[in-house]
């Protein structure tokens, strides 16, 4: 069902969503929550859902619902943020993540006990579910990453060689990576995912890196545990990654990106998803998404969806 969703102080700017569920007469007690990253939009979560539910070897419980949203500016929410922080940059990661608490509520207002909470995110949007888990020790049973944005990376300097640099040494750049394409690698990263750089949809990163420093932090509480308490169980976390040959065939045709430097992003994108897994249970390493890029609920929706069943039944929402 589509529904438009309003938020204390920003009434003027309905949220737009989808909440399937099987029990339509109860309130929502596990929710499952798929947040965007900054380009593909909630679109491109359903055919995930239905593919899930649809699986007979799954059995998903039916009192699990599915929440899909687009943030303010992006998809079919077409309203910008009414309230934000900078003009030009809009508001940041805990602005996000306080308009998703906010939708989360809508969803089950009258509800005494708040859902249980599964969350699926892709890029920029497993940044957003971390820093939710974070914020809301005891809400979340499951974490599902899909590619991870670099929270702590600019993108840049962080990633490539600088030419400029007096320890840069020509003689150690890849097999066919001259220093005139690493210049061009450089400019392009910068210009497409600098965080310094404001976006559309008005999600400033400027200070991501302050919010969420390592990729192996911090530790989250799962469940019904309490932030301090001893014994606490973590959340069960699944960590996927692209095709690094699919990814690597999207990066040089979509952004003209220079194929012999795309090393340095696969290794430092290795490296990042591999502290991921020590966020929580992670019962296996990273995952490697074949035939997908970086929006891999888009180019491979059958393997998103038997990686979120498996996290289903992880969690104890399977039959």
């Amino acid at each position: 069902m589509s529904l438009q969703i309003t938020i204390p102080c920003k009434e003027s700017a309905p949220i737009q969503a989808h909440l399937i569920k099987n029990q339509t007469d109860v309130d929502v007690s596990k929710l499952v929550v798929f947040i965007n990253g900054m380009m593909a939009p909630q679109a491109a979560w359903l055919p995930v859902i239905d593919l899930v539910k649809d699986n007979a070897q799954t059995r998903v419980d039916p009192s699990v619902a599915y929440l899909t949203y687009d943030r303010f500016g992006t998809g079919t929410t077409t309203h910008k943020d009414p309230k934000p922080a900078d003009p030009v940059f809009g508001n940041d990661l805990n602005s996000i993540v306080s308009d998703l608490e906010a939708v989360i509520h809508q969803i089950a207002p009258s509800s005494s006990i708040p859902p249980s909470l599964v969350l699926v995110g892709n890029s920029i949007g497993c940044a957003v579910a971390r820093h939710f888990a974070a914020r809301n020790p005891g809400r979340v049973a499951g974490l599902l990453l899909l590619d991870s944005v670099l929270a702590n990376s600019d993108f840049h300097d962080d990633i490539y060689p600088n030419p400029s640099s007096k320890d840069f040494d020509p003689s150690a750049l890849p097999t066919g990576l001259s220093v005139e394409d690493l210049n061009k690698a450089r400019e392009l990263a910068f210009k497409f995912f600098s965080p310094t750089l404001p976006n559309p949809q008005g999600f400033d990163r400027r200070n991501m890196a302050q919010l969420l420093p390592d990729s192996d932090g911090p530790k989250l509480v799962g469940a019904g545990g309490s932030a301090g308490a001893k014994g606490q169980q973590p959340p069960k976390v699944i960590v996927v990654g692209h095709d690094p040959d699919k990814f690597k065939d999207d990066s040089v045709t979509r952004q003209g990106m220079p194929a012999a430097s795309l090393g340095y992003v696969q290794s430092a994108w290795e490296r990042y998803n591999e502290g991921l897994t020590k966020i929580g249970d992670c019962e296996r390493g990273v995952v490697i998404a074949k035939g997908a890029g970086h929006f891999i609920q888009v180019d491979q929706p059958q393997f998103t969806a038997e990686v979120l069943g498996g996290l289903l039944a992880q969690v104890g929402w399977t039959k």
